[in-house]
């Protein structure tokens, strides 16, 4: 199977988030990119598609539940060190 990537703009326009919401939770460590095409903290990031489409879906729907993000990254890392 071959793996599909997806930027960050595409991310945002496929759940209705904002760019910066992304960005933010990039910044956080909740969602890590593949690649950052530019030197700048703000150049172009990637991510398989798969894995970011998933990670979002549980932000989401955690956020939902009234999680806060330190939660969710401590239930993402607890996940992760499995």
């Amino acid at each position: 199977m071959e793996r599909k990537f997806i930027t960050i703009n595409s991310l945002a326009k496929k759940f209705g988030l904002s760019k910066s919401k992304l960005n933010y939770y990039v910044n956080l460590g909740i969602i890590e990119p593949l690649e950052v095409l530019s030197s700048r903290s703000n150049g172009i990031k990637i991510f398989d598609a798969k894995e970011a489409t998933k990670r979002v879906n549980f932000i989401i729907r955690h956020r939902a539940r009234g999680y806060s993000l330190k939660e969710i990254k401590g239930k993402i890392e607890k996940e992760q060190n499995k």
